[in-house]
């Protein structure tokens, strides 16, 4: 996705090693849905850390299961393992769904990463 910041691009772009792992998924979900194939950009969704007004929608699978350690630590569960399913999706379907008006998603919000939130 590109826009301009202060006369400059601005890009959003996934990261390549997720890319590249989760490429075959992402390219059938976005074909079944006769949505461009470029460009991937895969999110992560964890339905027990979802609630009735909040689904978060992480960018990578890292930055997921911090929050989940983050989450047991904070609730007395220390050392609990993340959930072994996770949703992924790539970002133009979770967009669709939104715009076709699917229930729940009114409640997606996006995490950002670490990394990010440092710089």
């Amino acid at each position: 996705a590109e826009a301009e910041s202060g006369g400059r691009p601005f890009l959003l772009r996934a990261h390549s090693a997720a890319v590249s792992q989760l490429r075959e998924l992402l390219f059938r979900q976005l074909e079944h849905q006769g949505l461009p194939t470029t460009q991937l950009f895969p999110l992560f969704l964890c339905e027990q850390l979802s609630t009735d007004a909040l689904m978060p929608a992480f960018l990578s699978r890292s930055d997921l299961v911090s929050t989940w350690e983050s989450a047991c630590a904070e609730a007395g569960r220390q050392g609990e393992p993340p959930p072994s399913t996770v949703t992924v999706m790539d970002l133009r379907v979770l967009v669709a769904a939104m715009l076709a008006g699917e229930t729940g998603l009114a409640a997606v919000r996006f995490v950002g990463t670490q990394r990010a939130y440092v710089l």
